[in-house]
């Protein structure tokens, strides 16, 4: 509007240009910046929409088709390591087992590989079908966002080659290939379902980001006030003159006139006082991110930091509330099996009494498996080199000869999937096997660290004793020696079956695969969980090896190296809102059915007989840190199983709440389930977790711990990882009533010296807050610590949610898993940790670490910096406004309030560019403390957290010394002009220049060169723009350069800027009641207590030498 209005004569105050460019130029920035990033993601579209594929034609035929081509009811054919074009259902593979791998990282984050199905009745064809002339149907359900779950059906109409197969077949998620994962084996066809926007992929591509850092909610806040300070500093000159008697009088002899006059005085004046209004601030905060995401990642301290929202970075500044998940982010999420409960015998990895039974694993020959009662295949004409028998000694773990075992998430080095033995010496056992046996073919690696189990490092050591015990029970016939509390027993058929039933559960009961490495790497197992990693690993180190898994078999080998093979009927994966998998088997040599089922205590409590243990058992381990599983069992009759199939085959044909009627069958599957073992896994902390922990409680950042784990667990770890202080009592909420919650409430102990940590279970929480969500709160944010156990992912979000309502303070969210993105997305500043489980907390947050003791550098060093940079750097260009408008203010007052501007448009333009720019936006490179000081005085922290730096106060602060120092300049610049009114413009405006340059060089606090740089090149550069410009024709009326380079003007312009340098801090006390209050100052202070403090206690503290207090 500005710019526009110059249009109008009667509203021009000087040159069009000098209107337009400020704007053309921060138009121009932003244009830029947008147009950059549109012709990056065009290209990427244009890269993927081009992509070519084979597709099959009616007539049997194929050709090239472009992806953008593609149309629902295409089949296509995606080669390995392809990218699926569209949403497909996958109809056929070339692997005979109708079985593909999918990499699905760049869709969910989640690193481990999925598989994916064919469609049964597709997949049995003879290969020389033409899909394309199948007499078919396909109905999809409409597209949803929901990438875990898919509803459709496929019917075949009386197929000529096979007459039987005229029936349905209920279609999942396991038989789609969702667009933009990756074909990780094989070749497969596929028919598109869904394309464009109604895709998976583009239906979760999530909207941009609405959080907005509270320094940008104060800067445009303080906008609205600067512009209500221009039209109020227009209405007073206009008012001025009316006020006077002359004034008055022009009043009363022509009213209407002076009226219209008047009027466009406010417009006028309004233009003048138009640089008030700092539109080049948002384009300097704008660089500044960018300036500060640069030196984030490239902090060599912060390995593989990434900043995926750069409109946050100051919000790090001023974090009152932390709220952390703790496995994969307190811990390691590195599982290390450590005891298995059977209630009656409880085996440690650290009994010294079970190293004996380890011997006990050798002498177990072919009689042992008679002994035991289970007859084997022993395959030994058939077995390849690679397969090996599971062997133990009294000092070495079992392990296969040249070949290292190990347990590994996700997959390392080019691998493929063996079965390990000839399957044509399974045949001999009678097994039906439908089709020849599928043999994955080579896949894509990535990188994933390994998990060692101590007892897998070799040596006898105490940690083997865990092995030798169960496998001799797995085996042997012989004596077996255990641990009953503390004294041995002994064995019997008992505990022989009930270690081999609790293994057995263990090695069939989960989502782990086998791979081989290719050209006889090592062998090991790729899983997405930690846990199921550890037990699996366990078992096979005791001799009970997942040797082969597809999705229709298990083969288990067994510790004198026999074979036993597993149906696979009905798979019931693990989610994190069920907290429990299970699966169907059948053993295919002696027809037993079995549901094997494991998962948190919680909920298999719920669905297994009564026990009289498991409760107290499972206190006992969480109380010692360890993270437990139940693991149960039901043995079902053939009739029972063929009710269960008939019931859930009738569920996945229904094509309206499909997921209900399939979730109600497999409930009545998990009734009255028999309990088996617990399972106790340890997950160390990460590295300087204590630490980090310490110093952000030092920093008055308040830690809640969200967790789904139990409350015995969470209260061990919160007590290692140092995020209860030593010595700090737990007050414990336990309630199940409105009422008991507002007696609990009510009872924790405010105020005391030594404040307990609230710990409450999900249920208790969520009375808490459905009931007496404030008194709650308020007892909340009165404690210290607040750990929330059995929390789910919506409990966690809703949490954050609450924290912002109640408390208006800064939070922050830091999680490593799915589970974690939702309290990620509702924190003002969400922190992913790229943890095992996958990249979906990292892909959602605003900032990735790799740590969480990363933590610490990243909110108490570069919070710090950007928040403190971003605060300074917005007073400064306000006041570079603020100043040559009150300077253009006092003039036209000095001319009885007459709208003329005093400097040339080309003056204005280059003051709020070339002349002032370098030294302001130089300021983001300043520190205000060193960064040892900044880690090692976390308590400095605490000054950011009452976000001071840019407030009202110092917006007035500031004003005033824009009001004092611009009527230094002009009233002095008039008094020592001469004679000559002409010399005033150049020694105001060169007295202007050089106090915004003084004043960034003293406002910093440690020098870098670039800032040097930036004044003395501003200096130049102003220099040679008024030779450059001294012509008549430009500024050669104003700038005398002859008079420039005189004694007289000298003396002037360093009167004029000492003068206002010296009285601008004399002005600020008088007015405000104190010295005027820098970062410096504000710093050292606290430092300096904090030293006095430490040396008064002899402690070593050395403060930075580069810090001194200012004068």
């Amino acid at each position: 509007l500005v710019a526009l209005s110059q249009i109008f004569p009667p509203l021009q105050v000087g040159l069009l240009f000098t209107y337009i460019a400020p704007l053309v130029f921060v138009l121009a920035v932003t244009m830029t910046k947008e147009a950059y990033d549109d012709l990056q993601r065009y290209r990427m579209d244009r890269e993927i929409n081009l992509q070519e594929y084979v597709q099959l034609l009616p007539d049997g035929r194929t050709e090239m088709r472009r992806a953008q081509d593609l149309r629902v009811g295409h089949i296509v054919r995606v080669q390995t390591n392809q990218r699926v074009p569209a949403d497909l259902v996958l109809l056929r593979t070339t692997e005979p087992s109708g079985m593909v791998f999918l990499r699905t990282d760049q869709l969910d984050g989640e690193t481990d590989w999925k598989v994916r199905l064919a469609v049964g009745v597709a997949q049995r064809l003879p290969p020389e079908t033409n899909l394309s002339s199948l007499n078919a149907t396909l109905y999809a359900a409409a597209p949803t966002k929901d990438i875990y779950d898919f509803v459709g059906v496929f019917t075949m109409h009386g197929d000529t080659h096979d007459p039987n197969c005229n029936t349905q077949e209920a279609l999942g998620v396991e038989n789609t290939l969702w667009a933009n994962t990756v074909l990780a084996s094989g070749s497969a066809w596929g028919v598109v379902v869904y394309t464009g926007t109604e895709t998976r992929s583009r239906m979760n591509v999530a909207k941009p980001s609405s959080k907005v850092a509270t320094l940008d909610l104060q800067v445009n806040f303080l906008a609205k006030l600067l512009f209500l300070l221009v039209a109020l500093t227009a209405v007073v000159m206009v008012a001025m003159p009316l006020l006077s008697t002359w004034g008055r009088n022009r009043i009363q002899q022509n009213g209407t006139q002076q009226a219209l006059q008047a009027l466009l005085d406010l417009c006028c004046f309004m233009l003048l006082f138009s640089q008030i209004i700092p539109i080049s601030l948002r384009v300097a905060l704008d660089m500044a991110k960018l300036v500060y995401k640069i030196q984030m990642t490239s902090d060599p301290r912060v390995p593989g930091l990434r900043v995926r929202s750069s409109t946050l970075p100051e919000e790090l500044g001023g974090i009152n509330y932390l709220l952390t998940d703790k496995t994969g982010t307190l811990t390691q999420n590195e599982m290390i099996f450590r005891k298995l409960h059977l209630g009656f015998l409880c085996l440690s990895d650290g009994d010294d009494s079970m190293r004996e039974v380890r011997s006990a694993l050798l002498q177990c020959g072919e009689a042992s498996s008679v002994a035991c009662g289970f007859p084997y295949y022993t395959g030994r004409t058939a077995l390849s080199d690679s397969s090996t028998i599971l062997s133990a000694t009294p000092t070495a773990p079992p392990a296969f000869p040249g070949h290292e075992l190990n347990a590994q998430v996700g997959m390392v080095g080019s691998a493929r999937f063996s079965a390990g033995f000839d399957w044509s010496g399974v045949a001999e056992l009678g097994v039906n096997v439908a089709g020849p046996i599928p043999r994955v073919g080579s896949v894509t690696p990535f990188p994933a660290a390994v998990v060692r189990p101590r007892w897998l490092l070799g040596g006898g050591g105490p940690d083997g004793g865990l092995v030798g015990d169960v496998a001799d029970g797995l085996c042997t016939h012989g004596p077996l020696r255990g641990s009953i509390g503390s004294s041995a027993s002994a064995p019997n058929k008992r505990t022989e079956h009930a270690i081999r039933e609790a293994m057995l559960a263990i090695t069939l009961c989960h989502n782990v695969s086998p791979v081989e490495s290719e050209g006889g790497g090592p062998h090991f197992f790729q899983g997405a969980s930690p846990d199921e990693l550890a037990l699996v690993q366990f078992a096979a180190t005791c001799g009970l090896q997942l040797s082969s898994r597809t999705p229709n078999t298990m083969v288990v080998r067994e510790p004198n190296n026999r074979l036993r093979v597993y149906d696979v009927l009905h798979e019931m994966p693990f989610s994190s809102e069920l907290r429990r998998m299970g699966v169907l088997l059948r053993n295919a040599h002696t027809g037993q059915i079995t549901f094997y089922m494991k998962g948190a205590d919680s909920v298999m409590a719920e669905r297994i007989e009564r026990s009289d243990w498991l409760e107290e058992e499972v206190g006992n381990l969480a109380r010692e840190g360890l993270r437990t599983l139940v693991v149960a069992c039901k043995h079902l009759t053939v009739s029972q199983y063929e009710q269960f199939h008939d019931a859930l085959d009738a569920a996945k044909l229904t094509k309206l709440r499909r997921a209900e009627a399939v979730q109600s069958v497999l409930e009545q599957l998990q009734e009255d389930m028999q309990l088996l073992c617990i399972t106790a896994v340890e997950d160390k902390l990460q590295p300087n977790v204590r630490t980090t922990l310490e110093m952000l409680r030092d920093a008055n950042v308040r830690t809640w711990m969200l967790t789904g784990d139990k409350m015995e667990t969470a209260k061990i770890v919160a007590q290692n990882a140092s995020l209860v202080a030593r010595y700090q009592p737990f007050y414990s909420v336990n309630v199940h009533s409105a009422s008991e919650a507002r007696q609990q409430l009510n009872g924790y102990p405010q105020g005391s010296i030594n404040s307990p940590c609230l710990i409450l279970d999900g249920e208790s929480l969520q009375l808490c807050v459905a009931h007496q969500q404030r008194l709650f709160m308020e007892v909340a944010c009165a404690a210290p610590t607040v750990i929330c156990c059995r929390c789910t992912p919506t409990l966690k979000a809703d949490m954050v949610r609450l924290i912002r309502e109640h408390t208006k303070a800064c939070t922050a969210a830091i999680g490593d898993g799915g589970n974690d993105v939702g309290m990620i997305h509702a924190a003002h500043v969400g922190i992913g940790v790229e943890g095992r489980e996958g990249r979906q907390a990292a892909l959602a947050a605003d900032f990735s670490i790799r740590q969480f003791s990363h933590l610490s550098r990243l909110v108490l060093w570069h919070g710090r910096n950007c928040y403190l940079r971003s605060a300074t750097l917005s007073q400064f260009v306000i006041h570079r406004g603020l100043i040559i408008s009150f300077v253009q203010a006092v003039f036209s007052a000095l001319f009885y309030f007459r709208p003329i501007p005093l400097y040339n448009g080309l003056l204005v333009l280059g003051y709020a560019t070339i002349f002032t720019t370098g030294p302001v936006f130089s300021l983001v490179l300043d520190e205000d403390i060193s960064e040892i000081n900044a880690l090692k005085f976390p308590q400095l922290y605490r000054e950011l957290q009452k976000r001071r730096y840019l407030s009202m106060k110092t917006f007035l602060m500031w004003t005033w010394k824009a009001i004092y120092q611009s009527g230094v300049i002009m009233l002095g610049g008039v008094l020592l002009f001469e004679q000559r009114f002409v010399h005033v413009v150049a020694i105001t405006f060169t007295a202007l220049i050089l106090n915004e340059n003084i004043m960034v060089a003293v406002e910093v606090k440690r020098w870098h060169p670039l800032m040097l740089l930036a004044q003395v090149l501003t200096l130049l550069v102003y220099v040679c723009c008024i030779v450059a410009l001294s012509s008549p024709t430009l500024l050669g009326a104003q700038f005398d350069l002859q008079f420039m380079l005189s004694v007289p003007f000298a003396w002037r312009v360093a009167a004029l800027t000492t003068g206002q340098q010296w009285g601008r801090v004399s002005m600020t006390e008088l007015f405000f009641g104190q010295p005027e209050v820098s970062c410096a100052t504000s710093v050292w202070v606290p430092l300096t207590k904090l030293c006095k403090s430490q040396n008064a206690c002899n402690l070593q503290t050395t403060c930075n030498p580069r810090i001194h207090p200012p004068n």
